[in-house]
This record gives structure tokens, sequence and C-alpha cells, in this order.
């Protein structure tokens, strides 16, 4: 087994979102702030990484049946409490401290909730891995003490979501039907409603950026982001269209059952995605 793997670092690429509430306000951080975000990085990497083993642990019987899961850590009873009991001691010795803020607090409850309750309850287990973006969002928040607008936060609601439910669906397209039950709470039926849903989170996705980029150039003036990053016009059509492409490209490939791994994994392994972005940054640093 690789060591990656037991490190969970492509699972753990999503703690970048803790860097999000500074990079989109636009602002020039202080050294200390810098060096906060990076500690609450490496926080949260070991945070998640012992989540992560635990929740694989639990559902060691289910992952069985799970097609989209193809290597499993044996990770024995008393390896698992004794590194919760870790996390949890961590935490109480270094409560409230600027590293353990109520987010990460949060974070960890809404864990033990999921896994050993909310997971088996249909959409129930959707507002919970919302939530473990949130927190993290806030965490980041609270450290780099930026608080974000409404707009922003109404975006990353809507993108998680959106997100979250692609987990289900590939879930539900790449599991026999007699297996399906014993994986997760969801049926072939449910994927109509599931693309609807996705509908419209992407449709409100993509309006606030919209709204982001191009409302001062449209006369119904709603101001949900506050000030941010300033762009020139030509950099904002490019980061717009891009950017709706992509969701809109994975919500088809969705569809189509093309996607035949973790939504996450494949965002972070798709050479269109990865060659997109890698176009933006060159486009501002020219």
């Amino acid at each position: 087994m690789k060591v990656y793997n037991y490190l969970n670092l492509k699972k753990s690429v999503k703690n970048i979102i803790i860097f999000f509430p500074l990079i989109l306000s636009g602002l020039r951080p202080s050294e200390d702030i810098i060096i906060k975000l990076f500690l609450g990085f490496l926080v949260f990497f070991c945070t998640t990484n012992i989540i992560y083993i635990t929740n694989d642990y639990i559902d060691r019987f289910r992952d069985q049946f799970n097609n989209l899961k193809k290597e499993t850590l044996n990770y024995s009873k008393k390896t698992i409490l004794f590194l919760n009991f870790i996390l949890i001691f961590s935490i109480f010795i270094f409560f409230n401290t600027e590293m353990v803020n109520k987010f990460l607090i949060f974070y960890i409850i809404n864990f033990y909730i999921y896994v050993f309750f909310l997971k088996k309850f249909k959409y129930f287990d959707i507002i919970s891995l919302l939530l473990f973006y949130l927190f993290r969002i806030g965490y980041g928040s609270e450290l780099s003490q930026i608080n974000m607008s409404y707009g922003f936060l109404i975006f990353f609601i809507s993108l998680f979501l959106f997100l979250a439910n692609c987990k289900r669906i590939v879930q539900i397209q790449k599991n026999k039907i007699k297996d399906l039950y014993k994986i997760i709470s969801y049926r072939k039926s449910d994927l109509k409603k599931i693309y609807l849903i996705n509908l419209i989170f992407i449709s409100i996705n993509i309006l606030l950026i919209f709204l982001y980029f191009f409302n001062n150039y449209i006369s119904i003036n709603i101001n949900l982001f506050g000030s941010g990053i300033e762009f020139k016009l030509y950099e904002k059509v490019i980061i717009f269209m891009v950017y709706s492409l992509n969701i809109l490209r994975i919500n088809n490939l969705i569809k189509k059952g093309k996607i035949k791994r973790d939504i996450f994994n494949f965002v972070l392994d798709d050479k269109l995605i990865l060659f997109s972005s890698f176009f933006m940054i060159l486009i501002f640093y020219i």
C-alpha cells in the first residue's frame, strides 16, 4: 500500500478551503495571518486524517460491496480508539486557542454525528457533507479575521451541495442495485430527483458568480459580496466562462455516467480542469 494512501493526501487537499476567505478578500495578509493559516492547515490535515481513517474503519463491512472503494486500509479497533483518544485529548489540551476554534470543534462533532447517525438518512447525509466544507471555511475565516459575505456563503453552499450530490450519484450509478442498500440509503429511483436538485444548485451557483463579476454592468444593483479582488473585464469574462463551462461539463459527465470514481478525485485529476486552471493563472501573470 502506498504511503500517500495512509496519509490520505488527495482527500487532504480539500483543507485548502481554509485559505479561501483570505484569497477572496483581496486583502494583503500579514505574516502572522499567513503563519496561522499554514498551522491551521496542518491542524486540519492531522484532524481529517484521523477522521478519514475512522470513517474507513466504521465502513469496512459496507465498503466490501462498494465498487468505488478499490483499496482499504486495515486498522485494528485499538488503533482507531487510540487515534480518536489522541484527537479528543488534543482538543481539550488546546481548547480555546487560536488553532482550536469553535469551527474545528463543530467539524469533529459533525463527523461523529454523520458517521454514526446521519449517514443512514437520505438527504440529511448531504447536509452533513455540506457542513464539513462550511466549517473549513469558517475555520479559515476566523484565523484570517475575515468575515465571509452572504454572497460567497451562498455561492459555496450551492457548490458544495452540488459536489456532495455528485458523490452520491456516482455511488448509485456504479454499484449494483442489490448492493446499494448495504452502502447508502439511496436507490436508482432517486437519480432523477437528484439530477433536478443539482440543476437548481448549478443555476444558483452560476448566477452568483455572474453577479459577483458583472454586477456593475447591469441595471439591477445587487451587492451580495462586498469588496474583493479587482479584476479587469477580460479576466472576469475568462474566469466566468471557464468556471461555468467546467461546472456544466461535470454535471453532464455525471448524468451520462462517465465519472466512475469519487467526484473530488476526478476534479483533482481531470486534465481539462487542471489545464483551464493553469491557463487562468497564466493569463493573470502575463
